[in-house]
């Protein structure tokens, strides 16, 4: 999953309406709420404010609103760029100031799509990763063994404190299943302590 690091805004015109999408990211649904009430607020005088959003470690707590645009020609094709762009903890506002000529079904998705896309091609994307964090304690006689193997799988040692053993401090992306696999490896073989 990816992450949006800062709020941003673009507009687009298509046949004379102004699609404005703004973006921000949250963490939660309050959050996400607000920001559709605040930006629904400062443009009470459009014709529509259509608003998705998506939040949770899997994008998996989501919801969107047409706001009286015809049924699934806005919040559901927002949605769907939210899921192109693997993203989450978003929320997206488009408000459109209609221009007197009418897109049609196959117009309005395409424009409101085409808006959220434009608002996150100048949005920073980031990754999303959760970390593990270890603290390992072995011997000074197995250490550089250690490091190295640690390093070999991607392990980022963080810390180490000298003293009556050596004691790492590990930070590595919670997906890697197989770190604490060798950890437990090497604590049975009496290598390692894990604290």
């Amino acid at each position: 999953m990816n992450i949006i690091k800062n709020e941003v805004e673009s507009e687009i015109k298509i046949k004379r309406s102004r699609f404005i999408a703004s973006v921000k990211p949250v963490t939660n649904i309050d959050e996400a709420k607000e920001y559709i009430n605040k930006i629904s607020k400062e443009n009470n005088n459009a014709n529509h404010n259509c608003w998705t959003y998506r939040i949770g470690e899997k994008g998996d707590v989501f919801h969107y609103s047409d706001n009286g645009e015809p049924s699934g020609t806005a919040g559901l094709p927002m949605f769907r760029i939210l899921q192109k762009y693997d993203l989450t903890n978003i929320v997206v506002v488009v408000t459109r100031y209609f221009g007197g000529i009418k897109l049609g079904i196959r117009g309005l998705m395409e424009a409101y799509g085409e808006s959220v896309d434009s608002a996150l091609k100048i949005a920073v994307i980031e990754r999303l990763v959760k970390y593990e964090f270890r603290k390992i304690s072995t011997s000074y006689h197995y250490s550089e063994i250690l490091k190295y193997k640690l390093n070999q799988m991607g392990v980022v040692i963080e810390n180490t404190e000298y003293a009556e053993n050596v004691m790492f401090y590990l930070k590595f992306e919670r997906e890697i299943g197989e770190v604490d696999l060798f950890l437990e490896s090497l604590q049975s073989s009496g290598n390692i302590t894990i604290e």
